[in-house]
């Protein structure tokens, strides 16, 4: 009850691992995220971290989640509000290429150019739909739909902000030049 997570995992190539896995956990989020408002926290992880199970930052992503949900609920009954429900998406790449000790720290520049690789090619698919779910109450199609209240926050440790800047770059870009004045088309820079 504290949070639910759900993991997304690419190749070197950016190339999603298994599109069942992604698909099953934004449809999960997406019938929640229709009826309850949600905190979505998205995660990803940096150099010589991995989706294994035992992976450290796995553990600290899932201790923070359940501090925010702990966090969510005094804030909730201190403002009169419902609580959100918090959901976490852990995204995972290969964040060493090799598992050797003292080697893999000579994989510096090759895991650098593979965490931006990742971002430009497949993770920005993810990160956009994770989006549409945060909207999802909005297009229902109600006349007046309620105050949005809920919010999509994305994490990027070590090379994954360079997974994450990657992905978004362009899309931010397109969206603060759709946001200026005097043009035909205006939209917020979200």
């Amino acid at each position: 009850d504290e949070y639910r997570l759900g993991f997304v995992e690419f190749d070197d190539q950016g190339q999603l691992r298994d599109r069942g896995q992604m698909n099953a956990v934004l449809d999960e989020y997406q019938k929640l995220a229709a009826f309850e408002d949600v905190l979505l926290i998205t995660f990803v992880h940096g150099w010589h971290h991995s989706a294994q199970p035992e992976d450290g930052n796995i553990a600290s992503f899932r201790k923070m989640l359940a501090q925010v949900s702990i966090t969510e609920g005094i804030g909730s009954k201190q403002q009169n509000s419902t609580k959100r429900k918090v959901v976490g998406v852990y995204i995972g790449w290969r964040g060493d290429s090799i598992t050797l000790p003292v080697v893999n720290h000579l994989t510096f520049w090759d895991r650098k150019n593979t965490a931006h690789e990742v971002g430009q090619l497949g993770v920005t698919e993810v990160l956009l739909k994770l989006e549409e779910i945060i909207n999802v109450k909005v297009a229902i199609g109600e006349e007046n739909p309620p105050p949005k209240t809920s919010r999509l926050v994305v994490i990027g440790h070590s090379f994954g902000g360079a997974v994450v800047f990657s992905s978004l770059q362009k899309v931010l870009a397109d969206r603060f030049v759709d946001s200026r004045r005097n043009k035909t088309y205006r939209d917020d820079a979200k």
